[in-house]
């Protein structure tokens, strides 16, 4: 939903007497909560025909989040938070994606108002954040700045470039070279808590102490 002009923000507080979830089911679901902060230094545009401003969240998983949509700004202070229950996924292949895969945000700040049935497609920028650190027992809170830079807006497929052909490859580039966003300096802010250790959870041990 697009913020008001008349309304900076507003602020909705919900309390529960009891939580959420159980001992039991906090353990085993392992909730990871993102807080999509900030992204600032951002090349907001003035003209009407720009959008607003709005981010998209990719976890290690492929899963996804979108942020509220923020009006034209060089700062957007998103805090937007998101649950993922990574109990739900292998310890094993967890710890690999963490340590394999990142968690990517992107923004969408270019985007216009045009007709539905067009296929233009905008610039994006991309902020890359690694959660390696999750793979410690004893790291339980990640704070995170990482740069903003610009996608191109057609994805290359290296598949259709022969392999002796390393001249073409080397000059396929996956980034812009001249952006606003490295020019402005451009980043993103993120804070991540995991409520337990990967792998810690033994279903034996929890039925144990609930009998």
């Amino acid at each position: 939903m697009l913020q008001t002009q008349e309304i900076h923000y507003l602020k909705v507080k919900l309390e529960t007497d009891k939580p959420l979830l159980t001992e039991y089911l906090a353990k085993k679901l392992n909730p990871l909560q993102i807080n999509l902060v900030a992204i600032k230094d951002i090349p907001y545009k003035t003209e009407h025909r720009f959008k607003p401003i709005y981010a998209t969240c990719q976890f290690v998983d492929g899963t996804t989040f979108t942020t509220q949509e923020w009006p034209q700004s060089p700062a957007c202070r998103f805090q937007q938070k998101h649950v993922f229950l990574v109990g739900k996924h292998d310890p094993v292949l967890l710890r690999e994606m963490f340590a394999t895969k990142l968690v990517r945000v992107y923004l969408h700040d270019c985007d216009e108002y045009v007709s539905e049935d067009s296929d233009l497609n905008f610039s994006v920028g991309q902020a890359q954040f690694t959660f390696k650190d999750f793979l410690r027992t004893y790291c339980r809170e990640l704070k995170l700045r990482a740069d903003v830079f610009p996608m191109k807006r057609v994805e290359v497929d290296n598949t259709t470039i022969l392999d002796l052909n390393t001249t073409a490859r080397r000059n396929e580039k996956t980034t812009e070279k001249f952006s606003p966003y490295l020019n402005l300096s451009t980043y993103a802010v993120m804070i991540s808590n995991l409520s337990y250790p990967i792998g810690s959870f033994s279903h034996e041990k929890e039925m144990a102490a609930l009998a």
